[in-house]
């Protein structure tokens, strides 16, 4: 739970004064110590039931041995030859430990609320991390189109946005582990019901019967098990969950939720492309869209990928689109009908595709495609 904590307060405490996510900033931190708070609480109470129960099964262990003894080395407990001390014995030992289940399982339940409380939460704040991210990369965007020049601020809003994600990622990681240790904890909670029940009937009989107790040490063992996996499924939580929704490989999380695009160079006679400003490393990360009214579009996530800039002639048209694809646009060149060129841009993997403009005079008038985190597809309008 403290490592969840301290990512919560450090990222709290970096969006309280934050100069990229203004209008969100101090929000989202009020939320995060709130959620640090219920992860402290939530350790308060997850360690007292841990000593709570370490020390009943600790009795609990020590006590049935003594009673198993005691039935054991009696030949005539079974019989109608009654040894009243040894009657009582038993059963004032098992009333002892019957004793503390009630206790145990109020504990059990305030680990339960405490857990659905974190929960709740988490979820919350995943709301207002998102919105801040949003903010992040809309200041971002600022930077990469040249609306802001400064290198140190584009390097805060980068810092920001991965700790925002980070912090987002780990939260959605953390759900399926935290439903998984609820769901222990309520069957946990059903086998102390099940102990205690047989405690319950143990006590009510004048002389305990042998299966009545073997009912009760069989109950025991099954509780015990649960007991001693306890520490595992609590670790688990800071564990990155297997097989759920949100884990993903790098090129399914590159290519997740493509949103389609399309962009026609002319608009009309006064609104046309005059700039194509391409993001690559070794894919094409991002594409930007200038236009001579002053309006821009832009699709991809450039991140720290170097900027290209192709100046883009009014009646220009596509000639020839080559470009490398398989789960995202890994490279792309564009020849014009003017001869002009943007050279290769990005890497070399996928497969290497083209088309080319062979019905006389003219070229293609746009790029349609997709695009999530980086570019997912591209081809010629």
């Amino acid at each position: 739970m403290n490592k969840y904590r301290a990512v919560f307060i450090n990222l709290g405490a970096l969006l309280n004064r934050s100069d990229v996510i203004i209008n969100n900033g101090a929000q989202i931190s009020r939320v995060l110590f709130e959620l640090s708070d219920h992860y402290r609480e939530a350790g308060k109470e997850i360690l007292g039931f841990r000593r709570q129960a370490d020390s009943f099964f600790e009795s609990l262990s020590s006590e049935l041995d003594d009673v198993l003894d005691i039935v054991n080395k009696k030949e005539n407990f079974w019989t109608n030859d009654l040894d009243m001390d040894d009657i009582i014995s038993v059963k004032q030992r098992l009333r002892v430990l019957q004793s503390i289940v009630p206790d145990l399982r109020v504990q059990l339940g305030r680990v339960i609320k405490a857990l659905k409380n974190i929960e709740e939460k988490s979820v919350h704040t995943q709301g207002y991390l998102m919105t801040g991210e949003k903010e992040a990369q809309e200041v971002l965007k600022q930077h990469w189109l040249g609306s802001i020049a400064d290198y140190n601020g584009r390097a805060r809003a980068e810092e920001e946005r991965k700790q925002v994600l980070y912090v987002l990622q780990l939260l959605k990681d953390m759900l399926p582990n935290l439903f998984d240790f609820q769901d222990f904890l309520e069957e946990y909670d059903k086998q102390l019901q099940e102990v205690y029940s047989k405690f319950e009937n143990v006590g009510t009989m004048y002389k305990p019967s042998k299966k009545a107790l073997n009912r009760l040490i069989s109950a025991a063992k099954k509780l015990e098990t649960s007991h001693r996996n306890f520490n595992g499924e609590e670790n688990r939580l800071g564990q990155k969950p297997k097989d759920h929704l949100f884990l993903e490989d790098e090129m399914n999380a590159m290519n997740r939720d493509c949103t389609e695009f399309n962009v026609k160079f002319k608009k009309s006679d006064d609104v046309y492309v005059n700039k194509i400003r391409i993001w690559s490393t070794h894919f094409i990360n991002a594409l930007a869209f200038y236009f001579s009214d002053g309006s821009i579009e832009m699709f991809g996530t450039p991140g720290l990928s170097e900027a290209f800039d192709f100046e883009w002639h009014k009646d220009e048209k596509i000639k020839r689109f080559v470009f490398r694809f398989a789960s995202v646009v890994y490279g792309l060149e564009i020849i014009t009908t003017e001869g002009r060129s943007t050279g290769w841009h990005g890497g070399q993997g996928g497969r290497a595709f083209y088309t080319e403009y062979e019905w006389g005079i003219g070229g293609f008038e746009g790029l349609f495609g997709s695009f999530s985190k980086y570019i997912c597809s591209l081809e010629v309008l």
